[in-house]
């Protein structure tokens, strides 16, 4: 859900206001996913959603798939995450979601 939110929801703006709104609390929903209950990477899931869940999507290389969903899940967990970096404390992920602890 958190992969579909932030990068396919969060990348679209069309020009209406209503549902540029619309799609600006998905992708505030995505953060709160991340920030609140997210507990594994799936690097596979961010890839395929990044290119549309295509069924047929010829993967000529599963590394290179698989890192670049690597890096769009961390470009955004990142972002989610910013403040409590800068702010000197580092992320653990638990099974019961992420925490923040100072470094």
């Amino acid at each position: 859900m958190a992969a579909y939110c932030a990068i396919t929801m969060g990348n679209a703006t069309g020009g209406n206001d209503e549902a540029d709104q619309v799609r600006s609390q998905i992708t505030d929903f995505a953060k709160w996913i991340i920030h609140e209950y997210l507990t594994e990477l799936r690097p596979r899931l961010w890839a395929h959603t990044a290119r549309g869940f295509d069924n047929h999507l010829q993967v000529r290389c599963a590394d290179r798939f698989t890192a670049s969903g690597e890096a769009d899940a961390l470009r955004i967990i990142r972002t989610v995450f910013h403040r409590d970096v800068a702010n000197g404390n580092r992320i653990m992920f638990t099974d019961n979601g992420p925490i923040c602890q100072p470094a």
